[in-house]
């Protein structure tokens, strides 16, 4: 304890979680993991960050103080920050220079580069930053400011909640972004998604995690829509809860639209350009093919040279979906979804229930909370 007492709290967390994950360029360590780790560690920090009273330090191999570093864990994971302050004692926030510094030294802590815990993928480079050691006129509390970054949300492929085209499938999913060197950085994951005979769609949703790498992705939550009874539940299995929403399915029916015939194969129109591919069998359900591409001339989007912009699609007339989705933009990389493991039987009806144990929240607006869900 007292050489940890000696060290910058930022410099002995990071190489905690660096001994502990791993990455090449991104630095990912799976969120059960990363809660496990910090969980067994949380009273050592809460004493580096002044939070844990002296004379309580040696108690923090005890059952009850275990229990606490649990509770504290799970209210961080939660963003329930003023929530983990309340399981201290007001003398010990007092010690620590009062809510406010001590809030702050929980976020430098454990803020990692201000994205929530969830997250589950860390920046390096951000990493990097709480590293450097503490000049004498810094405050043991004020978290370092960090610019730049980017939070980004990839977008996945559109079911649409129709009636009458069951199916279960696994969607593999591949990110390709590339750098100025000339590498490729690639993320990819790979979820359960399905739909039964009334229209309801289950997805999974679970972390990118490095292609071919060693760390392992874990389901972050599982979505219910029901068109029918317009509810939509957003459930983490990290939290056992179930957020359940208002849910209008009006957004989503054009994607199970037919394609229109492309009158000699080919359509120009201003800068896009949109060709017909053709027929292909994908999983063993015949798909139709078109590629759209566009031209971003310079300056439209701080280009300095001109650009392309490409979407392939591969659309199941039968059930409504693209079994296969490209997209290609300057920006974003390169993004690759693939229906796999493809089923036209009705799935399980235990799919579309709260999972056992789920707390569930009502977060609908007034008018649709009268609604059965």
């Amino acid at each position: 304890m007292g050489w940890l007492q000696r060290q910058s709290p930022n410099r002995w967390l990071v190489a905690l979680v660096s001994a502990h994950c791993w990455g090449r360029g991104v630095l990912f360590c799976p969120m059960e993991r990363l809660r496990k780790i910090l969980s067994v560690l949380a009273v050592t920090s809460l004493a580096l960050s002044g939070l844990l009273p002296a004379q309580q330090q040696d108690k923090s191999g005890s059952a009850e103080w275990r229990k606490v570093a649990d509770q504290f864990m799970a209210d961080l994971v939660a963003n329930r920050v003023d929530d983990a302050l309340e399981l201290f004692e007001p003398a010990a926030v007092n010690a620590a220079g009062g809510k406010q510094k001590a809030k702050g030294a929980i976020e430098q802590l454990f803020g990692y580069c201000g994205r929530p815990l969830e997250a589950g993928l860390l920046c390096s480079g951000c990493l990097a930053q709480t590293v450097q050691p503490q000049s004498p006129e810094q405050s043991p509390f004020a978290a370092p400011s960090r610019d730049g970054g980017v939070r980004e949300v990839l977008e996945s492929i559109v079911i649409p909640p129709i009636p009458n085209a069951p199916f279960t499938a696994t969607l593999d999913t591949e990110w390709d972004r590339y750098t100025a060197e000339g590498a490729t950085i690639t993320l990819a994951n790979e979820r359960h998604i399905a739909r039964d005979r009334k229209g309801r769609v289950y997805q999974e949703r679970w972390y990118l995690v490095p292609k071919n790498g060693k760390a392992k992705s874990e389901m972050n939550w599982i979505q219910i829509a029901d068109p029918k009874q317009r509810t939509l539940y957003n459930c983490s299995p990290e939290r056992h809860i179930c957020e359940l929403r208002n849910y209008e399915p009006g957004g989503e029916l054009p994607a199970a639209a037919k394609p229109m015939p492309i009158p000699g194969g080919v359509l120009k129109t201003g800068y896009t350009t949109v060709e017909d591919l053709g027929t292909r069998n994908i999983a063993g359900v015949e798909t139709v093919g078109l590629r759209e591409t566009t031209l971003i001339e310079p300056g439209v989007e701080g280009n300095d040279r001109a650009v392309t912009a490409m979407h392939e699609t591969w659309h199941s007339q039968e059930l409504g979906i693209n079994l296969l989705s490209i997209r290609s933009e300057p920006i974003v990389g390169k993004q690759t979804f693939t229906i796999t493991e493809l089923s036209a039987a009705d799935p399980d009806a235990h799919l579309f229930q709260v999972p056992d144990g789920y707390t569930v929240i009502d977060l609908r607006t007034s008018s649709r909370k009268n609604d059965r869900p």
